[in-house]
Parts: C-alpha cells; sequence; structure tokens
C-alpha cells in the first residue's frame, strides 16, 4: 500500500500543474563574522533578486558594498538603534521593519527621510488591540526575524552571521560594541568518549540564543519550516547536530556527540549559565 501510495504522488508531482505552497525562501544577515564572507556579498551581486533581510547593524554590510536589502528589521527599544542607520546613506528600496517597542526617535528619523517604514508588533508587552498580529518574543533579533518573516508568507530561512560564538576572534562583522568579556564561556562539541573535536568560545548571552535556538527551530522544522545556517560556527554546529538545519560550511566529524557546557536557566527574568554540562546524542 505504502509503495502504490508513493508511486500515485510521484506520478501526480510530474503533472505540468502550479504548486499550490511554493517555497518562500529569504537571506537572513545578522552581524556575527561569518556576514562577512566575499560568498555571500558575491552571491547578492550575481542574484540581485535573493529576497534579504539585514538585522540591526548588519545594514552596514550592505551599505559598504553598495546592496540595498529588501528588509531592514529592528526590535531594540533602546536608543542607540540610531547608530545603526543614521550617517548612512540609506537604500530608499529597503522596506524598513520596525516593532512598535522601538524609540520614537527612530521612527521619526527614517519617516523624516521619507522612507518606506512598516510597524509590526512583538508580544513581550501587552497588545491592546487583539486583532492585531503580534510576532512572538526571543532572545535575539534573529529568532524574532524567523518569525516575523513566517508571517509574511515565507518558508525556508537561510542565515549569514547567525554564529553566537567568537570566529577567529571577531565579535562582529559589523561596527558594534564588543560584547561584555565577563561572561565569556566555551561551547564545546565532543566524541561519546569525551574528546573534544571543537570548541567555540562565546558568552552567557550568545549561550542563551544557542539554547532557544534549538527550541524554536525544532518547533519550526516540525510544521515544515526549512533553516540553513552558513558559516562554520556554533550555530551551524549545533543544529545541524540536532538535525534542526542545514549547515552546508561547517565542519563535521561522524558520530559526534554534543556537549552544552553550561545549561542556561531563566531567572529572574534574565538567563545565567550553570555549571550543569548535558550531553545530547547527535
Amino acid at each position: 500500500m505504502k509503495d502504490d501510495i508513493e508511486a500515485t504522488m510521484a506520478r501526480n508531482e510530474a503533472r505540468k500543474l502550479p504548486d499550490a505552497t511554493p517555497v518562500k525562501s529569504c537571506v537572513i544577515v545578522g552581524s556575527g563574522p561569518s556576514a562577512a564572507t566575499e560568498a555571500l556579498w558575491g552571491r547578492l551581486k550575481q542574484e540581485p533578486d535573493t529576497i534579504t533581510v539585514a538585522l540591526n547593524g548588519a545594514l552596514h554590510l550592505f551599505i559598504d558594498r553598495g546592496i540595498a536589502p529588501t528588509y531592514w528589521a529592528c526590535c531594540d527599544p533602546q536608543e542607540l538603534t540610531l547608530d545603526f542607520v543614521k550617517g548612512l546613506k540609506l537604500p530608499r528600496t529597503t522596506l524598513y521593519l520596525l516593532a512598535t517597542k522601538c524609540p520614537e526617535s527612530l521612527f521619526d528619523y527614517l519617516e523624516s527621510r521619507n522612507l518606506n517604514v512598516q510597524r509590526w508588533r512583538i508580544d513581550d508587552f501587552p497588545i491592546k488591540d487583539p486583532s492585531k498580529l503580534h510576532v512572538p518574543c526571543a532572545v535575539s533579533i534573529s529568532l524574532v526575524a524567523q518569525s516575523l518573516m513566517r508571517f509574511k508568507g515565507f518558508h525556508r530561512f537561510e542565515h549569514y552571521g547567525w554564529d553566537c560564538c567568537y570566529v577567529d576572534g571577531q565579535h562582529h562583522a559589523s561596527n558594534q560594541p564588543a560584547p561584555d568579556t565577563t561572561s565569556d564561556l566555551t561551547f564545546t562539541i565532543e566524541t561519546e568518549d569525551g574528546q573534544k573535536l571543537y570548541e567555540w568560545p562565546t558568552n552567557g548571552s550568545w549561550m542563551a540564543e544557542l539554547h532557544d535556538a534549538g527550541i524554536q527551530a525544532f518547533n519550526l522544522v516540525t510544521h515544515g519550516y526549512k533553516i540553513v545556517v552558513r558559516g562554520n560556527n556554533a550555530m551551524a554546529q549545533l543544529l545541524h547536530i540536532k538535525g534542526l538545519a542545514e549547515a552546508p560550511d561547517a565542519d563535521f566529524t561522524p558520530a559526534l556527540m554534543l556537549k552544552l557546557s553550561n545549561l542556561l536557566a531563566l531567572k529572574s527574568a534574565s538567563y545565567r549559565a550553570l555549571a550543569r554540562p548535558i550531553r545530547l546524542a547527535a
């Protein structure tokens, strides 16, 4: 019976009919070190119709290379978000997506330049109008962006600059302040017998993001969404080992076991690292 159904499916796939659920892909570019790869920027110049989403300071990476992202997304309430746009020759073709909790000064700055700005809502504060859609909150703009673009009809998320670790000593590809080194940790991948294969220097906030990324990716993949993480980094290795993302650029050794050096727990509305290592089957 199974073989018959599969054969029927294959024949129906061969029919010259439009697809009711075509896959919509977008490239989400964060500010992690792997976003500096020329493989990305050369690709975008060769494929200018690629749908791209620049996050926070990654807008600088696009503008420095003369490329306009399709979208720029921001959801930070701090005034420092103005640093992401001030002094730049902002592309007029970009759609600027601002969460309503972003500072009014950021809205004012973009609107005063007659740029295309759209607002959206994030659910970490009450949404007074229940008829409005709200995007689920997460620990980082990269995770929030997945949900935002899902609401905009996208199904496949290809990430650059989503490292959640230092790469060759670099913390960001864009010009952003260095993280607080007092929360530095190590993300380790080792074999079943405890042999360390890879170590990624990271910090508390990135470790929290690695932790939550695994949860969100599981939910997305379960519902048919696709995730690709580019670069050789902690996030790519973590999600691929757990079977939740493609990682075409990451180094892997067969029969890996994963160990998170510090299990993160939520306490007093902030993440802290606990000295409780966990190991998950590859």
